[in-house]
């Protein structure tokens, strides 16, 4: 059973074991033995960028997840005025992703 991130009344970070065919969406609630939980994104590295992308963002959209001011070698990238990376696409995001060693996201591959 994985670990789920949720937030209690004080809006205190918890882990909850749930199995992943029983979890609740993100948003939702769940109450156990009398507490009151909310689900939240687990990656902590998630911005509201992607959580909106997740739901059906509109595109271009600037990415908090990829390091500010970087070109990879070979891509046309552009950058808003604070550094972020201008992604025009899921497609343009994942090979951007890809030429810094990184997965979508921003969470970084670990090598074997």
């Amino acid at each position: 059973m994985p670990l789920y991130n949720f937030k209690d009344e004080k809006e205190i970070i918890c882990e909850l074991f749930f199995d992943m065919d029983d979890v609740a969406a993100v948003g939702q609630s769940v109450e156990i033995e009398g507490k009151k939980y909310i689900r939240c994104f687990s990656n902590n590295r998630v911005t509201q960028a992607d959580a909106n992308r997740a739901f059906g963002a509109k595109w271009p959209y600037c990415s908090d997840a990829l390091p500010r001011w970087t070109r990879p070698s070979g891509s046309d990238l552009k950058f808003d005025s604070v550094g972020r990376p201008i992604i025009r696409n899921k497609s343009h995001e994942a090979d951007i992703a890809s030429r810094m060693d990184m997965q979508v996201g921003g969470v970084e591959q670990w090598g074997e």
